[in-house]
C-alpha cells in the first residue's frame, strides 16, 4: 500500500485496484483529492461532472447493501420503486417542451353503442353509393395518438364491405360530411352474420392512423351498400405515438 499523505492528506491509493492519471502532477491541495484530468477505476471513469462506463455496452450499477436504497436529493430508488424521501414529498415528472412522459404502454379505450340510424350521434355521408350507410364518432386527442385496434359488431346486418376511416378536424373548422382531413382507412368484408365481431389493427390501414395532439379524432364507418343493422357496438384502443 502506497501512502500519498505528503501530497494528499488522508488519501491512500492502492496501485493494484485503481489507475490514477497524472497522480503526481494532477493532484493538489491538502485534505481533498483534486485532479485536472479524469479518474479511472476498473471500468468507471469520472471526468468533471460525468461518471461513465469505459467498457463497450457497459452498465453502471449502483447496488446498496441490505435494506439500503439509492438516494438522490429527495428521491429514493429501491428495486422497481421510486419514492420521495422527504415528508409528504411529491414526485414530479416534467418533460421538456413538447416532450411527454412515456411508459411501456399507455393506452385508453373509446367506446360507444347506438343505432346506426340515430341522427343525433351519426352524421350522414353524402356519397355516390345508392343506400350508402355510414356514421362518425369523435374525441379530442390529448396527445399524439395512434389507433391500435378497433372492433365492432351489429345486429341484423346485410353482407357488405365496410370502410373504417380515421380523420381529424382542426379548431375553428367545419365538421360535417366532406370536411375532415383523411389520415388513413381500412376495409373489412362483412359476411352478414348477425352480431359477428370484426376488428382492424394499425397495420390494416393504408397509412398510419395517427391523430396529432389537440385535434379532434374522427372515426368513420361507411358501407359500400346499405348494410342495415342495429345495436352497433364499437370500441377502439389508442396508444401514444412512439
Amino acid at each position: 500500500m502506497a501512502n500519498y499523505d505528503s501530497v494528499l492528506t488522508g488519501l491512500e491509493l492502492d496501485s493494484s485496484g485503481a489507475a490514477i492519471k497524472n497522480a503526481v502532477s494532477g493532484f493538489t491541495g491538502s485534505g481533498a483529492a483534486q485532479t485536472a484530468d479524469d479518474l479511472s477505476i476498473d471500468n468507471l471513469k469520472l471526468d468533471g461532472n460525468t461518471l461513465s462506463s469505459t467498457d463497450a455496452g457497459g452498465h453502471i450499477n449502483l447496488t446498496p447493501n441490505g435494506a439500503g436504497i439509492v438516494k438522490t436529493d429527495n428521491l429514493g430508488f429501491d428495486g422497481n420503486t421510486i419514492s420521495s424521501t422527504d415528508s409528504n414529498g411529491n414526485i414530479i415528472l416534467a418533460p421538456n417542451g413538447t416532450g411527454i412522459v412515456m411508459g411501456t404502454t399507455l393506452a385508453f379505450c373509446h367506446n360507444f353503442n347506438d343505432d346506426a340510424e340515430d341522427d343525433i350521434n351519426y352524421l350522414p355521408w353524402a356519397d355516390a353509393t345508392e343506400g350508402g350507410a355510414g356514421g362518425r364518432k369523435s374525441f379530442l386527442a390529448p396527445f399524439d395518438m395512434v389507433l391500435n385496434k378497433i372492433s365492432w359488431r351489429a345486429g341484423n346486418v346485410n353482407a357488405h364491405e365496410m370502410t373504417i376511416s380515421v380523420c381529424s378536424v382542426d379548431d375553428a373548422t367545419v365538421f360535417n360530411a366532406g370536411h375532415t382531413d383523411l389520415i388513413g382507412s381500412a376495409t373489412q368484408e362483412h359476411d352478414g352474420t348477425d352480431h359477428k365481431v370484426y376488428s382492424s389493427v394499425e397495420s390494416d390501414f393504408n397509412a398510419r392512423p395517427l391523430v396529432a395532439a389537440g385535434k379532434m379524432a374522427v372515426i368513420t364507418f361507411l358501407a359500400d351498400v346499405d348494410c342495415g343493422g342495429n345495436d352497433w357496438y364499437v370500441s377502439s384502443i389508442w396508444t401514444l405515438k412512439v
